[in-house]
Formats: structure tokens, sequence, C-alpha cells
């Protein structure tokens, strides 16, 4: 039917196993594909995704809903994903989907090592269970890259690294798991707040760095610290550099 989209009912029933910020990201997979002349594939970016439902970490979102059979993707160039949706009344975990005799369970949250959070279209915020074990990467790997790369949030990297929807299920050996892990890493982008914990602050709560070509110290905003420095327009550093011996 023209200007509807046609959304299964075991969709809509309640409780059926999706958080609210599922079924806001399902719905709009479901309005780009059987909105769209009723196919079942429709290649959607995680941009659009999110500025459709209003979802914040579609990956994590999306990565939970091919758990549960409700879609696939495939990956094409960029941040974009060929998405398929299952034939109607069944999902691709080949489970009896129809509201007479489904069962539907609630996950025991408590239970799962990692947890995180996902905010959804009105500020509410949803637990999200990990399919990883946090052994996955070593401590030992994990304190390397903080040692080289103190300027970003590791941490943070770590549990968007893990939760990556392409990253589920696989079975790869320690030293893949540790390659990849730091090539993610490399790619991460510096955290704001963990680069200007770096530096040190002056008496009146200012950060001082220090100028990388002629090592004198001064005075900065925080945004200038992304700047050069005042003295010799050189990168600033957030201790002084050791001499040469």
């Amino acid at each position: 039917m023209k200007d509807f989209t046609m959304i299964p009912n075991r969709l809509l029933d309640s409780p059926n196993g999706l958080a609210p910020a599922e079924k806001a990201v399902l719905f709009c997979i479901y309005r780009m594909t059987m909105g769209y002349t009723q196919r079942r594939s429709c290649k959607i970016s995680q941009s659009t995704l999110k500025i459709m439902s209003g979802v914040a970490g579609i990956g994590r979102v999306c990565g939970l809903l091919v758990d549960k059979g409700e879609i696939k993707m495939d990956d094409v160039a960029g941040k974009s994903h060929i998405f398929t949706i299952p034939e109607p009344g069944t999902s691709f975990n080949e489970l009896d989907t129809k509201p007479s005799t489904s069962v539907t369970t609630t996950p025991n949250m408590s239970s799962s090592p990692l947890e995180h959070e996902v905010v959804g279209s009105r500020g509410a915020i949803y637990n999200i269970k990990d399919n990883f074990k946090e052994s996955t990467l070593s401590n030992e790997l994990i304190e390397e890259m903080k040692s080289k790369y103190p300027d970003k949030d590791i941490d943070q990297a770590q549990k968007s690294f893990l939760i990556y929807p392409h990253h589920q299920g696989k079975n790869w050996s320690a030293v893949v798991w540790a390659e990849k892990f730091e090539k993610w890493c490399a790619a991460e982008k510096p955290s704001h707040k963990k680069f200007i914990s770096q530096f040190k602050l002056d008496s009146c709560g200012f950060p001082m760095g220090w100028c990388q070509k002629c090592n004198v110290s001064a005075s900065y905003e925080e945004n200038q610290l992304y700047g050069d420095s005042v003295c010799c327009n050189a990168k600033i550093s957030p201790s002084k550099i050791a001499p040469n011996v």
C-alpha cells in the first residue's frame, strides 16, 4: 500500500524481546525496505539510521538485532551496510516467531560479564549484553595501548571494539585479536579529556605546555593546546622534552 510500511504484528506486540531502542532502529530498517516496493534488502548508512531513529549507538543496536535474527548486515564501502529483513513471520534464527506460540524471556543482565548503555530516542538508558569475555584482549595489550596513546580513551575503545557487530562470534587467535585491536586504537580519535589531562595546571588553573622547539613553557587555553606554541609556532608538549645525550 502506497505511503505505508508493513510491519509484522509480532514486532509491535509487547513484550516481544526487543528494547525500545531496538524497535526504533528496526522500524526504520523496515521503512527503508518494506516501505519501498516491499523490497527485503537496502543499503543504509549508520548516520541515516541515527537521524531516522534518534538512537545513539547504532552499531551496538544493529548487532543485537543481528543476534536476535531480526536482520542481516553485509559490509559495503564506508560506514554503510546492506540490511536484509527476513520473510514475514520468520526470523533468521529460524525460530517460530508467531505471537501465539512465541516464548519471550527477559535476559538476566546481572549475569553478563560486560554491560553497556545505549541512549534511546527519548534519553532512556538500555543495558546491552555483550557476546565477549573480557579475556579476549590481554591486560598487557590494554596497558601497552594506553602507554602508546595517552591522549586516547583506550577503555572506551576496548568496549566499542568488542561490541562491534562484525567482531561478533569470531574465533580468531589471540595474535589476530591483538593485531586488530592495535589497528582499532591507531584509528581511534583522541579524547579531549584524556589529552587535556596530560598537561599540568599553572597557579591560575590554566594548562601549561612546552614548546617542542625551544623547550620553553607557557600557559594556554585548552583549545590552544591543539595549535602551535606562542614562541616558535611549534607543536606543544605536555612536558619538557629531555635533551639528547
